[in-house]
């Protein structure tokens, strides 16, 4: 599985957010990446372990085709196939569920928890929201106020 870090608020840097991905790097040695927002305080850290999209398309953090949402997934959406065919609206760049969970927060917002069947660990932001979640879909609708559904 892969391994997910998040830096939210003041007090973190990035060579901490970099550490935390580092040391993680057994969960997730096919890739890494980091996505800071400074203005907001917030960052986003992923070790990649790949599993359905083996490409280069299935970087993380990912952001949405429009740029206003970010995410890092540590897990699996098991009706990723069928939620995917009815966003088949949205301009995919990739095969991952992470990418679909994506379009859905997009076209359902929280609601889009309603309909996906997920496990682990899932961090998802509109422009400077994060949160954690473990066994269930977490969402942050606002910097430091989390929504959890």
């Amino acid at each position: 599985m892969c391994g997910i870090a998040v830096g939210c608020g003041d007090g973190w840097n990035r060579r901490q957010l970099e550490d935390m991905v580092a040391i993680q790097n057994h969960r997730g040695p096919d890739d890494s990446g980091l996505y800071i927002d400074e203005r907001h305080h917030i960052g986003f850290g992923h070790s990649r372990l790949s599993i359905i999209d083996l490409s280069s398309a299935g970087h993380q953090p990912m952001n949405s085709a429009d740029g206003s949402c970010w995410i890092v997934l540590n897990g699996e959406i098991y009706n990723y196939l069928e939620l995917r065919s009815e966003l088949r609206s949205y301009p995919f760049k990739s095969q991952t569920d992470t990418e679909v969970i994506l379009a859905a927060y997009q076209r359902w917002g929280r609601r889009a928890k309603s309909y996906a069947a997920t496990r682990d660990r899932l961090a998802v932001g509109t422009a400077a929201a994060a949160t954690l979640g473990i066994v269930a879909l977490s969402w942050a609708s606002h910097l430091y106020r989390t929504v959890r559904l």
